[in-house]
């Protein structure tokens, strides 16, 4: 399925399709990252359009049987990287139904249209109590003329907020625009105490393609806990590519040379004979160099 997501081939959308409808959770959400991955899921020839359907009606099934609520939220933005009709009015009933945070990742969704008509229906999230709601529709309308100035003021009032959380997303809102003016608010959240603040500004100085983030970034990935980590090495996934690339060349290499450093310190001993705090941090580095079936390997131990 990785090698499908570098190849961007359009024959492999079958393929990827099918995979929805595997029992294993890992499959199916690797699939629709996948398909996330595409630069263009779109084109104007026949076949496209043929396949093009056939992907949303796929999505749509997903959809509506996935159990897990992240899972359900890619696929939100899946059909909205289809611009057919559809496609929109799927996402426009899923606006009107959904709730909490699927809801807020809907008129994010949305918003990826670019389309004046589509935005009548996230103007009025932008006044709702709704945090996760209400930065999403600020998102989805910057670009319009007619709502910018709104928009603004909402996203200045999260990041002018004194609950941590309100700040966090007003970051959040400002690398999702890639709003490099403000560049200076972000860093001076990066060295916040408040793990999600600071999380927040370095995936966004990371989004606007600032190199000077990349410190603060391998610290989250090699020094904080397992949940932190986790997250943000999904986060990484959409940022600048040119940093991307970098960052996950640096990253390989320290972890190479961290798998390297334990496994001389433990040569005497086996897999099996390493202690859980070892097998967890070197499953970790394995998973950073991908080497899944090292991955496996510790996993399997872990969980016997």
């Amino acid at each position: 399925l990785r090698a499908f997501g570098e190849l961007q081939d359009f024959d492999s959308i079958p393929l990827l399709i099918k995979c929805f409808d595997s029992d294993k959770i890992a499959i199916r959400e690797r699939a629709v990252d996948v398909l996330l991955s595409y630069d263009e899921l779109t084109c104007n020839d026949e076949y496209s359009l043929i396949s093009n359907y056939e992907l949303v009606k796929a999505a749509e099934k997903l959809y509506k049987s996935e159990s897990k609520e992240e899972i359900r939220s890619k696929v939100v933005i899946l059909i909205s990287k289809i611009s057919t009709v559809t496609a929109i009015d799927f996402l426009l009933r899923v606006l009107k139904e959904s709730h909490g945070k699927l809801k807020a990742d809907t008129i994010y969704a949305l918003g990826n249209y670019n389309d004046p008509k589509i935005s009548i229906f996230i103007k009025p999230y932008l006044s709702v109590k709704d945090a996760d709601q209400r930065v999403a529709a600020a998102i989805s309308l910057y670009k319009f003329d007619d709502y910018m100035e709104e928009s603004n003021y909402v996203i200045s009032s999260f990041l002018h907020s004194k609950k941590e959380k309100d700040i966090a997303f007003g970051l959040f809102a400002l690398g999702e625009l890639e709003l490099k003016n403000r560049k200076k608010v972000c860093f001076s959240y990066l060295n916040s105490k408040n793990i999600e603040i600071k999380i927040q500004s370095a995936i966004s100085l990371a989004k606007m393609g600032d190199e000077r983030v990349i410190p603060t970034l391998l610290d989250l990935i090699f020094k904080e806990g397992d949940e932190v980590k986790q997250r943000v090495k999904k986060l990484l996934q959409n940022i600048n590519v040119r940093i991307s690339k970098n960052l996950d060349k640096i990253i390989k290499h320290i972890a190479e040379e961290e798998i390297k450093k334990t496994i001389e310190e433990n040569e005497n001993k086996s897999l099996q004979e390493l202690d859980r705090g070892t097998l967890v941090n070197l499953r970790w580095l394995y998973c950073l160099v991908d080497e899944y079936e090292e991955f496996e390997n510790i996993n399997y131990i872990l969980k016997n």
